[in-house]
């Protein structure tokens, strides 16, 4: 499953894709990196949220009959042609785009909509500058269908649903003489009277089943920001009320004022104060990684206190128990991803109830389970040599089961992800890597090619370069004439 943002903010165009392990994006400072991971991130989280109002919908459709609204016109002749020829072949793909379209935009829209607001206050702030007269478009491509939303600057809208294949309504006991690319919904034929019914019922189940099936092995989707470390300081003095009722804030705005939390970084911090210190992780893999990063690089352990619900410091050989504002910068800034390895990741949080039932559908399990991680600026606070640390950490995650995006500035981890793949410690197959750059008035994506020699550097080069230039230049001027030895 891909997500395409088109004029998103100041992004022109880019593009994720959960199933490449390891996503680097590079480029200067107030590029657009954030917008398009905001967008990502709405869009999965979402997705993801949709599904229940979509079961609902399905087990509840009697109720529901009145929002979907469904094509009567069509079903006056599907009615027709039964009673006119009850082993019909009838194509239905136009009743079941519009019946998902409906359904979508009852359960998804008003998810998506509500992040947004929670994100940037008002749908005209993530209209591109540099084209105002053009919509902003988030696009799904799902394995059996294309979902297209659009925002005009007044909320976003389906603009566009569309199946891959057609959608044929046979007969229970109809064999296809010969393979085409068409999804059969087997009806029974003898029971005309339900045949509406079932139509309604088919359609609304295969639009769950669109999202269902390309959703069903992503368990999660975490947002790790920059200045992590100062935002959870400043969230915690604040409690967590306040980030939850920033994700409401629209259901508020005429009666009280909230600060403004985007969607991700309300998800980040509560995520940190709703930590189950008694879960135990079935893979081993996430504490022998923490281990290591504590070990190697904090020189101390990492803890949840669940009374206070905080993260705390202990240095080695000793029994302090320091709040991370009291550590030094580098301590602060990894905690908390020290937190999500050990607690969040290595324990994905198990579906709704009513949800799960769906999610245990024969079929849905061919596929091994992701989450995804997306992590801005890992090497803030940290030396250029546990920075080459960190990147081996993030590797190692990309090849369990973790899909990995990055956002850098740092040379180090872009040169050490480059000599992975040249040691041959990670598939440069797997490493997806994207400039950042800044172009008429808007933000371009490139991507830069990634193979068995690394990944050439588009973004890096230039900088030591002019650094290297200015030195020669500078010890060229420079006068050695008081360091000649007096003549005699």
């Amino acid at each position: 499953m891909k997500v395409k943002i088109e004029n998103f903010g100041p992004v022109k165009e880019f593009e994720f894709n959960p199933d490449t392990p390891l996503q680097l994006i590079v480029g200067t400072n107030n590029i657009g990196k954030s917008y398009a991971l905001t967008a990502y991130y709405i869009a999965i989280t979402s997705l993801l949220e949709c599904r229940l109002g979509m079961a609902e919908i399905f087990s509840e459709l009697g109720f529901f009959e009145h929002i979907i609204k469904f094509d009567k016109s069509f079903e006056k002749k599907y009615l027709a042609e039964l009673e006119n020829d009850l082993d019909a072949e009838i194509d239905a793909t136009t009743y079941f785009e519009k019946t998902a379209k409906k359904v979508l935009e009852y359960s998804l829209l008003e998810v998506f909509n509500d992040k947004i607001i929670s994100s940037y206050s008002d749908y005209s702030s993530v209209i591109n500058q540099a084209h105002p007269d053009k919509p902003c478009k988030i696009t799904f491509d799902i394995q059996a269908a294309t979902l297209i939303l659009v925002n005009h600057g007044d909320g976003f809208s389906i603009e566009r649903f569309k199946y891959r294949h057609k959608v044929l309504s046979v007969k229970e006991s109809y064999k296809d003489p010969k393979p085409v690319k068409a999804l059969t919904i087997p009806r029974k034929s003898a029971d005309i009277t339900r045949a509406i019914h079932q139509l309604r019922h088919n359609s609304v189940a295969y639009a769950l089943g669109t999202v269902i099936i390309p959703t069903s092995v992503i368990q999660g989707i975490y947002y790790l920001p920059a200045s992590r470390s100062g935002l959870y300081q400043a969230l915690s003095s604040f409690g967590a009320i306040i980030a939850e009722l920033s994700k409401k804030r629209s259901l508020f705005r005429s009666k009280i004022e909230l600060p403004g939390i985007s969607a991700q970084l309300s998800d980040y911090y509560i995520k940190l104060t709703e930590i189950n210190t008694k879960a135990k992780s079935t893979n081993p893999f996430f504490e022998e990684l923490t281990d290591r990063i504590e070990k190697e690089i904090l020189q101390g352990s990492i803890n949840y206190d669940s009374a206070s619900k905080k993260l705390f410091y202990t240095p080695n050989g000793t029994k302090l128990k320091l709040d991370l504002s009291a550590t030094s910068s580098m301590v602060s800034e990894l905690g908390p991803v020290v937190a999500y390895f050990r607690h969040i990741l290595s324990n994905p949080k198990s579906p709704d109830k009513k949800l799960e039932k769906y999610l245990k559908t024969p079929g849905l399990k061919n596929s091994s389970p992701t989450q995804i991680l997306i992590i801005e600026e890992p090497e803030a606070h940290l030396h250029p040599e546990n920075q080459i640390k960190v990147t081996e950490i993030y590797a190692q995650l990309a090849q369990q089961g973790v899909s990995v995006i990055l956002t850098s500035h740092s040379n180090y981890i872009f040169n050490k992800l480059s000599n992975l793949i040249i040691a041959n410690k990670i598939n440069p197959k797997k490493v997806k890597c994207d400039l950042f750059s800044w172009t008429d008035g808007e933000t371009d994506t490139t991507s830069i090619e990634v193979n068995e020699f690394g990944i050439e550097d588009h973004n890096f080069a230039d900088a030591s370069e002019d650094l290297l230039q200015e030195k020669i230049e500078l010890l060229a001027e420079m006068d050695f004439s008081d360091d000649q030895p007096d003549s005699q």
